[in-house]
């Protein structure tokens, strides 16, 4: 009979030669610090770094006065923070994790030094040769959008991706960018391929590790952004909207993003053989279209219902929380702005409530659990 410590190497070998694994075996179970050890490594690191910026800023100030030697100076830092992320990482493949956390925080800080002064030099030389600063806010996101996928950390990857879609978000509602309105198809076009990497995750085993940062930061974007559009005017973002005419109304943003929802829902019926025409794929149909109907007074319920499928579908918890947590939001905010007596909206919730539940019963009771 083999050992334990036989049948995990050999465990171990088969998923290195299917690409699942990197790295050697430990023999030694992983011994992390522990969650204050780590705070306070975090906290130290994003400490020193900010000391960093506030020398750069002050001593330097010749570095930002100057477009090109600030864009120089923060290519040098984000290299300068590669290198410390690329270390850390492959520590932690070959499971030592001293000084790991001090390291990782503080090259990501010395990162966000440096996307601060490009930042800076992309704004100067935009200024120089236009009047609008949209083109530098796109360029800004193109350069987050290149950190996704360069930048060898998980959570820089997930901050990128999610900065990236917002100052992509952020150029199509500034006044006179002459996009106004193009926001409400950047959604769908950015959930039409977050969706496909949700939905092909079992599929894309050895490249997921590498793109699941960048669906986390999209979808959480996503998720940001129809916030926005829910609340409207009240947002941060919004106030800085001329009165222009929409170039794409709301409603072709909510209608593509129930296409959407339509897209992942037949692939999810597919993925379990059930048939399009059979009693079960129409019940899931005709509910993502009232999902759908709905998101035109209530903005952001497909998109939540989207979230929570593919958390579900996968197994992701965390999925499924963050698609709660927005449909909560949605709903919430949407009960707030309603412009009718609490009396009507307690009615209202109070409907709501029940076809949901009754729903629920006539499903269970047709089909089973």
């Amino acid at each position: 009979m083999k050992s334990k410590s036989d049948q995990r190497r050999q465990l171990w070998e088969r998923l290195s030669s299917q690409g699942l694994t990197q790295g050697e075996l430990n023999e030694l179970p992983l011994q992390s610090n522990p969650w204050f050890v780590k705070t306070l490594m975090a906290f130290s690191g994003w400490l020193a770094a900010l000391f960093l910026m506030g020398f750069i800023s002050i001593a330097l100030e010749f570095i930002i006065e100057n477009m090109m030697i600030s864009f120089f100076t923060g290519a040098g830092l984000i290299a300068l923070s590669f290198s410390m992320l690329a270390k850390v990482e492959r520590e932690r493949l070959q499971h030592r994790v001293s000084k790991q956390e001090f390291l990782e925080h503080l090259a990501l800080a010395i990162s966000l030094a440096g996307q601060i002064l490009i930042g800076i030099a992309i704004f100067d030389f935009v200024d120089d040769v236009s009047d609008s600063d949209v083109p530098a806010i796109i360029a800004f996101g193109v350069l987050q959008a290149i950190l996704s996928v360069i930048m060898p950390n998980y959570l820089h990857r997930l901050l990128s991706a999610f900065t990236a879609v917002f100052f992509w978000y952020f150029a199509c509602v500034v006044r006179n960018s002459g996009l106004n309105g193009v926001e409400t198809l950047l959604v769908p076009a950015v959930l039409l391929g977050v969706c496909w990497v949700w939905l092909n995750e079992f599929r894309l085993t050895q490249r997921f590790p590498f793109i699941q940062p960048i669906a986390y930061g999209a979808t959480l974007a996503l998720v940001y952004i129809k916030g926005s559009l829910m609340f409207s005017q009240h947002s941060l973002v919004w106030y800085m909207r001329d009165t222009e005419e929409l170039v794409v109304d709301v409603w072709v943003g909510e209608l593509a993003t129930t296409l959407v929802l339509l897209y992942a829902v037949t692939r999810l019926l597919q993925s379990q053989a059930i048939e399009l025409s059979s009693p079960k794929s129409m019940a899931a149909i005709v509910g993502c279209l009232l999902a759908g109907a709905i998101s035109f007074e209530s903005y952001g319920i497909s998109l939540g219902v989207l979230i929570i499928l593919l958390g579900f579908h996968n197994s992701n918890r965390l999925l499924m929380a963050v698609g709660v947590v927005s449909m909560l939001f949605y709903i919430s905010s949407y009960y707030y702005f309603l412009d009718v007596t609490l009396l009507v909206k307690s009615f209202t919730l109070l409907g709501i409530g029940a076809v949901l539940l009754s729903g629920r019963w006539m499903m269970l009771k047709k089909w089973g659990a």
